[in-house]
């Protein structure tokens, strides 16, 4: 099932401190169900080499287009600490088997000089934060 176009998740918390977004951001897995659970860290490349201050502002950026915008819809944000910058793209917005809604998007981040390009999937957990799934 796809959400339609501008449709908005009800239950999610205007106001997310900035370590549970970036824990919610990147540190989040996807269980074979394809709900949202916790795991360990991946290996998140470009990610490894950002400071907190920009990790926090991709994941303030992250958490509010997945949360507000329809599919097409990007956005970018502009870090401080380590120069990095990116650009995030909503591509697909879908529910899985057990009615948990994720979002495919695609996202280019630049650190140093050094661009990389995912495509990523994030879920929309119980408590409403938005979680990294691959």
């Amino acid at each position: 099932m796809t959400a339609s176009k501008g449709e908005r998740f009800p239950d999610m918390p205007l106001s997310i401190g900035r370590l549970a977004i970036v824990v919610s951001v990147l540190l989040g897995a996807c269980a074979t169900d394809g709900g949202p659970s916790s795991s360990t860290a991946p290996d998140t490349g470009l990610y490894a080499q950002m400071g907190e201050a920009d990790i926090a502002r991709a994941g303030e950026t992250m958490q509010r287009l997945l949360e507000n915008e329809p599919d097409g819809a990007s956005a970018e944000w502009q870090g401080g600490q380590s120069g990095a910058s990116g650009r995030l793209r909503l591509v697909e917005t879908f529910q899985t088997d057990r009615g948990t809604f994720c979002r495919r998007y695609d996202e280019t981040v630049t650190v140093g000089g050094r661009t990389e390009s995912y495509r990523r999937t994030a879920c929309r957990s119980e408590s409403g934060r938005w979680l990294w799934t691959g």
